[in-house]
């Protein structure tokens, strides 16, 4: 009896694989796509969050301009040093699909790189986004022109939405790498098996938690300091 052949669940490759350069491409064009996200959401959201005088768009748009330049030369010199860490892999799908794998597996260290590289991108990424809000934050470069509650409620405000964005970076950048990864054979993956996940969740979700924790607690000496501003001087003025 004759048995009709069972699908393989590995996609073969019907299409040439993303090229290097493209995949660059995808990677430094979601990164920018995240970034400004971010950016957005702390320009919309600043004006209802912190009611300290004196802050405008101006000084946020000068520490999120300084943020966004750091980011960027971060998000593409990582992206161009793990890519080409990667490009084995790709040279290997060149050969053909891997159904039924018949040429060489990819080197260990090209596949180790390209399942390490979404957490490596995000955390150098957020690491950086959160240099320039410090510098400004101790004072040793006045980025924002501020001073007081207000310079330490835009810093930690603009850091603690950097790294918000952490979990959506990490789910991206590995969809996007899934477009090779996802080509090769089981056999193509013999990295050792040790369990990650609960670490991995655990630090994306609490440096994230701890940074907006942090700042929730500024935004609301913002508001107590803003209350009493403008509170006390008509308190003041009746008792006289």
């Amino acid at each position: 009896m004759n048995r009709a052949p069972a699908l393989s669940i590995v996609p073969s490759l019907m299409i040439p694989p993303v090229t290097p350069r493209r995949m660059r491409l995808h990677i430094v064009l979601a990164g920018f796509g995240v970034m400004a996200a971010m950016g957005l959401f702390t320009l919309l959201c600043a004006p209802f969050v912190l009611a300290l005088p004196g802050i405008e768009a101006v000084p946020l748009l000068q520490v999120l301009a300084a943020q966004g330049v750091v980011v960027a030369a971060a998000l593409v010199l990582v992206t161009v040093r793990g890519v080409r860490r990667m490009e084995p892999i790709y040279h290997t799908l060149l050969l053909g699909p891997r159904d039924t794998p018949v040429g060489p597996a990819p080197e260990l260290a090209a596949v180790t790189a390209a399942f390490r590289f979404p957490e490596y991108l995000t955390w150098s990424v957020i690491a950086c986004a959160q240099l320039m809000p410090l510098v400004d934050a101790f004072g040793l470069l006045p980025i924002s022109g501020l001073s007081g509650w207000a310079r330490i409620a835009v810093d930690l405000l603009t850091m603690a939405v950097a790294a918000a964005g952490a979990m959506p970076s990490v789910v991206l950048y590995r969809r996007l790498l899934w477009r090779w990864l996802g080509r090769l054979h089981p056999r193509d993956v013999t990295l050792d098996t040790s369990e990650h996940l609960a670490a991995r969740l655990a630090l994306t979700v609490a440096v994230p938690v701890a940074i907006v924790g942090t700042a929730a607690v500024v935004v609301l000496a913002s508001h107590l300091v803003a209350l009493r501003t403008s509170v006390l001087p008509p308190i003041q003025m009746g008792a006289i």
